[in-house]
């Protein structure tokens, strides 16, 4: 089954740059996809648009269908849950106060009870590496340690979908492997 379907998709900027030009895309469930590029070429620009966060531009009918379904201003929450978007710099994605409180921020808009969000965020800082730092504030933390809260946080939203934008960008060698280990024993379950 088709995961991401994306047919001419054309986005420009309100200053007038063009970042994307008649995209086609097709990514099947349970597929890796890596998408590679100069600074520019308009990869975080397409991932924006993977769940909705920047809106195609207007043509008679949708150019992005997730999981089968239309991305339209009425699908659009139902999308955001199927899609997880780790952002390219933690710094634009983190903005609670305790780390505790950023990774259930998703789960928290979502229609669950106080114990599902318990149970989302602690199982996601495990996953991630960073139980005991749900009282830290994430400020404070490293850049390694930022992206895996923000990686937390996709993951407690239990999205069908995840996507990464340059998860190792800033990172150093050991950043590095460490999150890309994470990432494999990620896939593994």
């Amino acid at each position: 089954m088709t995961a991401i379907k994306i047919q001419k998709l054309n986005f420009s900027y309100s200053d007038g740059h063009t970042a994307l030009e008649n995209i086609h895309l097709e990514i099947n469930e349970r597929e890796k996809v890596g998408i590679i590029g100069p600074n520019g070429a308009g990869k975080s620009t397409l991932f924006l648009h993977f769940n909705g966060i920047l809106p195609p531009a207007k043509i008679k009918e949708p150019s992005i269908h997730v999981g089968g379904i239309p991305l339209t201003t009425n699908n659009l929450l139902k999308i955001r849950k199927m899609v997880g978007l780790l952002f390219q710099d933690p710094d634009d994605q983190i903005f609670c106060p305790t780390v505790w409180e950023d990774v259930a921020f998703g789960p928290s808009q979502q229609e669950l009870t106080k114990t599902e969000i318990n149970s989302c965020v602690n199982n996601a800082l495990q996953e991630v590496g960073l139980a005991g730092f749900e009282k830290r504030a994430p400020h404070h933390l490293s850049g390694g340690e930022k992206r895996r809260v923000c990686l937390a946080g996709v993951l407690a939203c239990q999205a069908d979908i995840l996507v990464l934008d340059e998860p190792t960008s800033n990172l150093d060698p050991r950043g590095r492997r460490e999150l890309i280990t994470l990432l494999g024993k990620l896939k593994k379950t």
